[in-house]
């Protein structure tokens, strides 16, 4: 059986990172592939394992030292953990000094999905998610989101370093197809997240309740990955309270639904009345299961990353309403209709990327 490798995000704090992983490995198994993603993978400029084990050890001791002062965070990283060692394979960790030798056992690789082409994010990193360590055409980038509107010098520079070598590139967003294009000059495809190219039922077999919901009673579900502004907080209290609904904030520390697993927080979209969010990935799964929801701008700190969501809602067709300004609920007619040749064009899209990159092999 031919092995694939998979060079992506880790991030145990966030249920999108984790489900486009599990997404992405299921893609590939059902095609008959033995797939595997890669821990941890470290700083490029690290070429020998004790600097690597120092590294990583120094990143335990912090998450460790978060979790000191907040239990509550601990147990949501240790049941993300467990998740991903029960539902996806994961290989050695990758670094500098032992990529020569992980090469050799894998028939292709794979960098994507999620942000891990955000060079904000990544900076460091940038020659392991861009597979610069493989030289021939054994590599393909399946819906990586760079996420930022621009790029500086530097960082054009390194895309055009690595992607050159690229024959089979995509982005998450039309934006950074785009951007690629122009810097490579070469044709750059704009695919649908890996969650996306599953229908409604295969993730409604995945759904798991958690032991502490009571199913008695409708309830909003706010997941904001940014800060919610107190002026939105406002606007969603005062809707609550005129519904006479409860509020379900899942990433409330003081909340138990801040220790949801993946699965678990897909039950909890699933059975929403409303979802309000700035999130991508909860966005994509309102729509898989046609829940009613609105999406927030983020509230940011740093550099905008809204286009991700403005992309999304035209990929998809969906109400222009959808995505809300923050002045007012607009409407409460929160129901739309999905357009369902839309999402099926996009997945055929990404099947035949996936088939053209495979039988080149």
């Amino acid at each position: 059986m031919k092995k694939v490798g998979i060079v992506t995000i880790y991030d145990y704090n966030n249920y999108g990172n984790r489900l486009q992983n599990y997404a992405l490995q299921t893609i590939f198994e059902n095609l008959g592939y033995e797939v595997s993603s890669f821990k941890f993978y470290g700083n490029s400029n690290i070429d020998n394992f004790l600097k690597f084990r120092l590294r990583n050890i120094f990143r335990v001791f912090r998450y460790y030292l978060k979790s000191m002062k907040s239990l509550i965070y601990f147990k949501r990283i240790f049941r993300n953990k467990l998740f991903t060692m029960k539902y996806i394979k994961t290989s050695e960790n990758i670094y500098q000094g032992n990529i020569d030798r992980i090469k050799k056992h894998y028939d292709f690789f794979i960098t994507g999905s999620d942000q891990i082409w955000n060079p904000n994010f990544y900076k460091n990193n940038m020659y392991i998610n861009l597979l610069g360590f493989i030289e021939n055409e054994k590599k393909i980038a399946i819906a990586p989101s760079i996420a930022v509107d621009n790029l500086n010098k530097s960082q054009i520079e390194e895309f055009e370093k690595y992607l050159k070598k690229f024959d089979h590139i995509s982005c998450r967003e039309r934006l950074g197809s785009n951007l690629l294009k122009n810097i490579i000059n070469k044709e750059v495809d704009t695919i649908i997240d890996p969650t996306l190219f599953f229908e409604k039922e295969f993730w409604e077999r995945k759904i798991l309740k958690p032991r502490f919901h009571n199913d008695n009673s409708g309830y909003i579900l706010l997941y904001f990955v940014g800060k919610m502004s107190n002026e939105n907080k406002e606007i969603i209290n005062e809707y609550a309270d005129k519904k006479n609904i409860q509020i379900i904030d899942m990433l409330d520390s003081k909340s138990q639904y801040y220790t949801c697993n993946p699965f678990e927080f897909l039950y909890m979209i699933h059975n929403a009345s409303l979802v309000i969010t700035d999130s991508f990935h909860a966005s994509i799964f309102s729509y898989t299961f046609n829940v009613p929801f609105r999406i927030f701008r983020r509230v940011e700190t740093s550099i905008s990353m809204n286009s991700r969501l403005v992309n999304l809602i035209e990929v998809l067709g969906l109400p222009d309403n959808i995505y809300f300004d923050g002045i007012t609920l607009l409407n409460e007619n929160f129901y739309y209709e999905p357009n369902l040749d839309k999402i099926t064009n996009e997945r055929k899209k990404f099947k035949r990327f996936i088939n053209d990159f495979i039988n080149k092999q």
